[in-house]
């Protein structure tokens, strides 16, 4: 992704008793694919999109999905303006299938 694209976060909470589970979705242009690395593990730890989240993938311009292993603190190494468009674009799902490998 060397001169950016449209990307897709996605957050994946556990199911709930009735199977289902909740997935949070984020997307937007992002200029390459660090940004949306340190975006994924950003919109992952924070309290307010991620809290409770079981796994995040991530989907570049060519839709192949990368699945982050663990959530870090990386919101300072990223232009607000990012996290504020992916905040703004938030949509939400439930699904009974399993969580991504």
């Amino acid at each position: 992704m060397p001169f950016g694209g449209t990307t897709a976060i996605q957050l994946w909470f556990p199911a709930a008793e009735d199977g289902f589970r909740l997935v949070r979705c984020f997307s937007c242009w992002l200029p390459d694919s660090l940004i949306l690395y340190l975006a994924g593990c950003c919109l992952w730890s924070r309290r307010d999109t991620g809290q409770g989240a079981q796994a995040a993938v991530i989907y570049g311009p060519d839709r192949v999905a990368y699945r982050i292993e663990e959530a870090t603190r990386t919101c300072g190494q990223i232009p607000a303006v990012y996290l504020e468009l992916l905040r703004n674009s938030e949509s939400s799902f439930r699904t009974s299938d399993p969580l991504p490998a």
